[in-house]
């Protein structure tokens, strides 16, 4: 039996609007290419008459010079690009922001889309805990995104690995470099979570069931504070700090037990250790937000991109 949690998050005058933006379908039908062509690739993009599409790529293993890889059969891939899609209908100005972070933001929203997707499954949740027996921190297929992808072109893991401490003085300012920093703290964010739920909840729910209310409840905190966001080219700080404020105002007006877990902290704690400032006014601190870089359509797997 499911453990009945009261997660759900109030409907905002932002969220109201975000709904209308859906229902208004400012954009045409999403196109999706299965089988686009051969690249080491797959990206989501806007055509000039206005459509969205997704291409997804073949290519042949430069392991064993034999194996074929289909980009549209990883469901990862998928779950990356279709998040790309859907954060573009939230707010399609990020797509036209030139600011690294905003651009970061956007692929770590589509690792993010992948974890979610992942932490959603009840039988990859009972895989995932029988692997790591609830050490999250253990390499684990979770946190290693698009493993048959990465390995195809050399990678012993994955694409990327969402469990990783890059701090944001430390990278490159490429959007796929940049994004790992944000990608990191919400993994973090989400096993502080779940210590924290596990701890409370033990003895009332089956872990399985612990695990899976932890990753909804995180993932309806991650995806209201970006609905919620004022900013047409947020930094990380901007959503980071959303975050504790929503994470803060559900602590001091709990509906559930897991308002109350400490999350505030926890983004904070993350957020921070990875040189990325939480407070009102710290988009000004954030250096990269000064760097423009060139406009070039969405790619959400590889640091191959397309021209827009």
């Amino acid at each position: 039996m499911l453990l009945a949690i009261n997660t759900l998050f109030p409907k905002s005058l932002a969220l109201g609007q975000a709904i209308k933006l859906f229902d208004k379908r400012k954009f045409q039908t999403l196109k999706i290419t299965p089988h686009a062509g051969e690249d080491e690739n797959a990206y989501y993009s806007r055509e000039a008459d206005g459509s969205r599409i997704l291409m997804f790529f073949s290519f042949t293993s430069e392991m064993d010079k034999k194996s074929k890889i289909h980009t549209c059969q990883s469901s990862e891939v998928v779950a990356h690009e279709t998040g790309h899609s859907f954060l573009d209908l939230l707010h399609p100005e990020y797509f036209d922001s030139h600011s690294p972070q905003t651009g970061g933001l956007h692929e770590a929203f589509g690792d993010i889309t992948s974890l979610f997707w992942v932490l959603s499954q009840h039988r990859q949740c009972e895989d995932l805990l029988a692997d790591t027996k609830g050490n999250l921190h253990e390499q684990n297929f979770l946190a290693l995104l698009a493993e048959q992808f990465g390995k195809a072109i050399g990678s012993k893991t994955g694409l990327r690995n969402a469990d990783d401490d890059v701090n944001i003085l430390k990278v490159d300012h490429e959007v796929h470099e940049i994004s790992r920093v944000f990608t990191g703290a919400l993994y973090d964010i989400f096993v502080d979570g779940f210590k924290a739920a596990y701890q409370i909840k033990r003895n009332q729910a089956p872990v399985i069931n612990i695990l899976l209310d932890t990753g909804t409840y995180l993932r309806r905190l991650f995806l209201h504070s970006i609905i919620e966001s004022k900013n047409f080219d947020p930094t990380f700080s901007n959503i980071a700090f959303q975050m504790m404020t929503l994470a803060t105002a559900r602590a001091n007006a709990p509906t559930d037990a897991l308002d109350k877990l400490g999350w505030s902290e926890f983004i904070k704690n993350q957020f921070t250790r990875r040189g990325v400032p939480v407070d009102l006014n710290s988009r000004a601190l954030n250096f990269l937000d000064q760097i423009k870089v060139e406009k070039v359509g969405i790619c959400g797997t590889t640091h191959k991109k397309f021209t827009t």
